[in-house]
């Protein structure tokens, strides 16, 4: 499954989602395990904050397709 960039809109802050199937429900609000896109610790992030970023999803993956 290919990452997908989420933006929190509270601070538009970016989170990378591995799979987003990986859901957990606890007292009824629904969360995905997310990680930053410079760090690879996971953790978990109300999914009803998140927006999916269109296009490129960071700067990092912009540099790697331009150099490709």
């Amino acid at each position: 499954m290919k990452p997908i960039t989420f933006k929190n809109r509270l601070n538009n802050e970016r989170v990378v989602c591995e799979d987003s199937r990986q859901t957990q429900n606890i007292d009824g609000v629904e969360y995905l395990l997310v990680h930053r896109p410079d760090n690879q610790r996971h953790f978990l992030m109300r999914k009803d904050v998140l927006e999916k970023v269109n296009g490129v999803g960071s700067v990092v993956a912009a540099r790697l397709s331009v150099k490709q």
